[in-house]
C-alpha cells in the first residue's frame, strides 16, 4: 500500500508537469512568433554587433561569439542557431541523468521557459555558454570511454572560455574540484584529465589576454582592485568625496573631474565613467591605488556597512530564478531585473507577463514537489539514487551564484546565472529519479 501511494504521488507530479508543458508550449510558441528577428538592443548586444565588425573585444567579451555574430549576423540565423544548440544540449544532458520519459518531461519544461527563450534570442553568449556547461555535464554523467568524455568536456570548456572569458576561470575551479574528487574516488591520477583541464583554461586565457583591448567599449579592465571596489564601495562612491578630492589634488592638481553622485546612480558608471575617466587622466596603476584606498576605507566601517549587500545579492543569485519572480512581484527597484524583463515583455506585454508568472510558478512547484518526494523517500528509508548528482548540480549553482555576486556588475541580474533555470529543477528531480543505467 505504501509503495502504491508513492507511485501515485509520482504520477500526480508527472500529470501536473505534462499539463503545464502543454500550456507553456503555447505561450512559448506565441512569444517566439512575436520576438523572432527582434533585437534586444541592450549594451551587450550593441557591443557584440560592433565587435563583429572590428573583431575587438575587451576583457569581459568573447572573441568566438563576436566571430559567430560576424558569420551569422545578429538576426534570425543567430537566434535559430542558439535555440537549436542549447535545446539539444538540454535534452542530451537530461537524458544522460534521467529515464527517457522523465528526462524529456524535464527538458520540455526547461526549453519552453521564457528566460531560456529570452537568452536564446538575445545577442549575448549566455545561451551558448550554458550549452557548453550542459555538454560538460553530459560528458561527466555519461558512460562512454573515459578519454572520449574528457575530450568532450575539454572541448566544451575551451569553447566556453572563448565565448565568455570568465567561464575559463569558472571551469578551472570546477575542473580542479572534479579532478580531486576523481582521485579520491578511483585512487589514481588521470594525467590526461589534468593536462586537458590546464589547456582548456590556459589557451583561452592567454589568447584573450593577447587580443583584448580593455577600453574598446568604454570600460576598464576588471582588475582585482576594481572588482573589490565594485563589490564593497558602490553605490556609496560619493561618501568617499574627501578621499577622492585629496587623491585628485595630488594626482591632477585639481578636483571634480568626475561626478561621484552620478556614478552612484548606475553600477556600470564605476567602470565607464569613474575608472575610465581617471585612467585617461592619470594611469591604470594610480587608479588601482585609488580603488584600494576606497575599499580599505569601506572595510574599516565594518561588515554591516559592506557585508549585508553581499549576503543579499548572494541569496538572490543562489535562489534564482525564484528570486527573480519575487523581485518582479514585489516591484523591487534596486536590481537589474526590470531592465531584463522589459525586453522579455516588450512585444506582447500582457501575455508575456502571464507567461512569465505561469512558468515561474510551474518551475517552483515542480522543484518543491520533487523535493517533497525526496523527503518522503528519506522518511521511508528508501535510498536516494541521485544524491551525488544532485550535490554536484547544487555545487555548480553555488559557484555560479558566487560569480554573479563577486564578478558581475553590481545589482542582481538573472541573465548572469542562466544555469539556475536548469540546475535547481534538475537537482530536485534527480534525487529520486536518477537513471539506473546511464548512457
Amino acid at each position: 500500500m505504501e509503495s502504491d501511494k508513492k507511485i501515485e504521488f509520482k504520477k500526480v507530479i508527472e500529470y501536473f508537469a505534462y499539463a503545464a508543458i502543454a500550456i507553456q508550449a503555447v505561450f512559448a510558441a506565441f512569444w517566439l512568433f512575436k520576438n523572432t528577428g527582434i533585437l534586444q538592443n541592450d549594451y551587450v548586444a550593441h557591443t557584440y554587433i560592433l565587435a563583429a565588425d572590428s573583431l575587438k573585444v575587451d576583457d569581459g567579451m568573447g572573441i568566438l561569439y563576436a566571430l559567430l555574430v560576424k558569420l551569422l549576423g545578429h538576426g534570425v540565423l543567430l537566434q535559430i542557431f542558439q535555440i537549436l544548440l542549447l535545446d539539444l544540449s538540454v535534452f542530451l544532458f537530461l537524458r544522460s541523468l534521467l529515464e527517457k520519459r522523465v528526462g524529456n518531461m524535464a527538458a520540455l519544461i526547461i526549453v519552453t521557459n521564457p528566460l531560456i527563450l529570452q537568452a536564446e534570442t538575445a545577442v549575448s553568449p549566455n545561451a551558448l555558454a550554458l550549452a557548453c556547461v550542459l555538454t560538460i555535464l553530459w560528458a561527466a554523467f555519461g558512460t562512454s570511454s573515459g578519454v572520449k568524455r574528457i575530450c568532450t568536456a575539454a572541448g566544451a570548456s575551451l569553447a566556453a572560455g572563448f565565448l565568455n572569458p570568465d567561464y575559463a576561470y569558472l571551469f578551472l575551479i570546477a575542473g580542479i574540484v572534479y579532478f580531486v574528487g576523481d582521485i579520491i574516488r578511483n585512487k589514481r591520477v588521470k594525467a590526461v584529465l589534468a593536462v586537458l583541464i590546464v589547456l582548456s583554461f590556459a589557451v583561452p586565457v592567454l589568447t584573450n589576454g593577447l587580443i583584448r583591448d580593455d577600453k574598446a567599449y568604454g570600460r576598464v579592465h576588471r582588475s582585482t582592485e576594481f572588482l573589490i571596489a565594485q563589490r564593497v564601495v558602490w553605490p556609496r562612491i560619493y561618501e568617499n568625496k574627501v578621499l577622492v578630492d585629496f587623491w585628485e589634488e595630488n594626482a591632477l592638481g585639481t578636483t571634480g573631474s568626475v561626478s561621484l553622485i552620478d556614478c552612484d546612480r548606475s553600477p556600470e558608471k564605476l567602470s565607464m565613467e569613474f575608472g575610465y575617466r581617471y585612467e585617461e587622466l592619470t594611469s591604470v596603476e594610480d587608479v588601482r591605488a585609488l580603488y584600494k584606498l576606497m575599499y580599505s576605507n569601506a572595510f574599516k566601517k565594518g561588515f554591516g556597512y559592506w557585508g549585508i549587500d553581499i549576503v543579499r545579492d548572494e541569496l538572490l543569485y543562489f535562489l534564482a530564478p525564484g528570486s527573480t519572480a519575487f523581485v518582479f512581484l514585489k516591484q523591487l527597484t534596486d536590481t537589474s531585473v526590470s531592465s531584463g524583463l522589459n525586453y522579455l515583455f516588450r512585444e506582447a506585454p500582457k501575455i508575456s507577463k502571464i507567461y512569465y508568472i505561469f512558468s515561474s510558478a510551474v518551475m517552483l512547484l515542480l522543484t518543491v514537489l520533487y523535493l517533497i518526494k525526496g523527503v518522503v523517500d528519506i522518511i521511508g528509508r528508501k535510498k536516494l539514487p541521485g544524491k551525488t548528482a544532485a550535490f554536484g548540480l547544487m555545487a555548480l549553482v553555488f559557484l555560479f551564484s558566487l560569480y554573479g555576486t563577486f564578478i558581475c556588475v553590481r545589482e542582481y541580474d538573472y541573465r548572469n546565472v542562466l544555469f539556475m533555470v536548469v540546475g535547481w529543477l534538475t537537482a530536485a528531480i534527480v534525487l529520486t529519479e536518477r537513471k539506473k543505467t546511464v548512457c
